[in-house]
């Protein structure tokens, strides 16, 4: 498979073609590590938009989006505790 086809109709099958047999293989865990990752990413162009810095831009830790104080260790969990079903 190259990626490319003639024409839009002739990608669309391809693509759901390739879908069916990729989803059947994906597990409850790649589903959730594709939930955190949108999270992060979400959160990440959040803070962006917001003007803040992130953790990792600040010596002693950041303020999220939301009000929390949060470090960089602490970042994941408070992302996916408090954002995971509220961003996105």
């Amino acid at each position: 498979m190259s990626g490319f086809a003639p024409t839009f109709e002739q990608a669309r099958a391809a693509f759901e073609a390739a879908w069916r047999d990729y989803l059947p293989n994906c597990t409850e865990a790649d589903f959730t590590a594709f939930r955190r990752h949108r999270a992060m990413t979400v959160r990440k162009c959040a803070m962006w938009d917001a003007g803040l810095k992130l953790p990792t831009q600040l010596p002693d830790g950041a303020r999220c989006f939301c009000g929390t104080p949060i470090d960089i260790p602490g970042t994941a969990q408070h992302v996916y505790a408090a954002h995971m079903n509220t961003l996105a």
